[in-house]
């Protein structure tokens, strides 16, 4: 849950600082994780570099004797070595524990004129940023306290007074750059920390959010699937069973009736064909590629719905337009709705002239575009039904139809961030209510499921 591939993003400037900022980083590391790397990294720099530098002040001034702080120098190479094969465990523990043993040596040897003493703040901060653990960090915490209470004592024992052997300037120097590390450290891991937790939140609401689409899809999909089933079975049982009454009639010679069967064949065929499609049709209502955002003009879609459904019913229907606007949609997603609420209103019609006139109005978030025709009417008892697939009022022979295209219109709706209602009273035409966002889904594509 908590693993994500940073490295590509967080860290992308060219130079050796960066690269060495990014030792062990690798992909799948989360932003936190990922924090702790690069602060150890920078750190195991900045110790390098100070060493170097003060080795080679110590081999300016003091001649070709080997440096004391040259192991110091080393250490910190190690360090980045095992950043660099991703053995971050190691390098955090020799981190708390290697270098403040190494740091208490040259203390020993050098005195308090180094200012050594202010790392101790360092190591406390590197122990409670590095390691997840609190009883890591804890343990960590009190072996530094006591390893630098037990190396003050060593020197007060050892060289007394210390004042006398304290350089006030060197001492300062290590005050100030100690306090300017922690500060950086705390203030880099804290924000990257709330960068994480804000991306962590972000992503569970992303999950609970395809968590419920996923059931959503789930539970369409069992019905689907258990509905479909059963209205497929309904043509391929009367093709099986009029075949069977023309095997049955060519046995026993018989040829008067075949021309019948073969018909009523034909019909369930087709039938189970133009089923097939429909569900075809919806099933592909869920790619979201197909279905771009953009500026449509109601009345021009309106419009070509028509002439497509002209070709299909002639000149028999009127379709008014109420001066429509221009708004944010999928226009290809919109589309099917509108064919499939103009066919409606023009199959289901006894009138002789179907007609449909389409309005739209302006609320404060959506657009609500109404779709009223004159046709035969929904009882109040079949007016949430007849959104669901397969949902049939009327038998085939009487009005055709699979029972799909209000089922397309309520998911091209929810699709577009909508909704879909219905008023209507039998014998008095019905009115569809589509109500979509002003504002569509964030992106250029719509989501598979909303």
């Amino acid at each position: 849950m908590d693993r994500f591939d940073f490295s590509a993003t967080m860290y992308t400037k060219p130079g050796i600082f960066s690269w060495i900022s990014q030792l062990g980083v690798t992909p799948g590391l989360n932003r936190v994780e990922v924090a702790r790397i690069v602060i150890l990294n920078r750190l195991n720099l900045a110790g390098a570099s100070v060493a170097l530098l003060v080795g080679i002040k110590d081999l300016l001034l003091k001649g070709p004797e080997v440096t004391v702080l040259l192991p110091i120098l080393l250490f910190f190479i190690g360090e980045l070595l095992l950043s660099y094969f991703t053995l971050h465990h190691a390098a955090r523990y020799a981190a708390n524990i290697v270098l403040p043993l190494l740091l208490t040596a040259v203390l020993l040897l050098y005195g308090p004129s180094i200012g050594a003493g202010y790392t101790l703040f360092v190591f406390i901060t590197t122990a409670i940023i590095f390691h997840q653990k609190w009883t890591v960090r804890i343990a960590l915490v009190v072996f530094i306290l006591l390893l630098f209470t037990g190396s003050s004592i060593a020197l007060l024992s050892v060289s007394p007074p210390l004042a006398a052997r304290i350089d006030p300037l060197d001492s300062i120097i290590t005050f100030i750059g100690t306090s300017l590390a922690v500060s950086l450290m705390i203030t880099y891991f804290f924000h990257e920390n709330q960068k994480y937790e804000e991306e962590q939140a972000q992503l569970m609401k992303s999950l609970k959010t395809s968590n419920a689409a996923l059931q959503k899809a789930n539970i369409e999909l069992e019905r689907f699937a258990y509905i479909a089933s059963h209205d497929l079975k309904t043509p391929i049982r009367n093709i099986s069973s009029f075949l069977g009454l023309a095997e049955r009639d060519l046995e026993k010679g018989k040829y008067d009736d075949l021309h019948t069967y073969f018909r009523f064949a034909r019909a369930g065929a087709r039938q189970m064909n133009t089923l097939v499609e429909d569900i075809l049709d919806f099933s592909r209502l869920n790619n979201p590629d197909e279905h771009q955002i953009e500026s449509t003009d109601l009345n021009k879609l309106l419009m070509d719905c028509t002439k497509q459904l002209r070709g299909t019913y002639g000149d028999e229907f009127e379709v008014k337009l109420r001066d429509l606007p221009t708004i944010q949609t999928s226009p290809n997603l919109l589309s099917i709705l509108c064919m499939n609420l103009l066919d409606n209103a023009i199959k289901y019609n006894s009138t002789g002239h179907p007609s449909i006139e389409v309005s739209a109005s302006a609320l404060s978030a959506k657009w609500v575009i109404a779709f009223k025709d004159n046709g035969i009417g929904i009882p109040a008892e079949f007016q949430e039904k007849v959104f669901d697939m397969f949902q049939r009022l009327h038998p085939p022979d009487q009005y055709s139809g699979t029972g799909i295209g209000l089922a397309m219109c309520k998911k091209v709706a929810e699709r577009l961030g909508g909704t879909i209602t219905l008023q209507s009273k039998p014998g008095k035409g019905s009115t569809f209510l589509v109500a979509l966002p002003k504002t569509p889904p964030a992106g250029t594509a719509l989501p598979a499921y909303d």
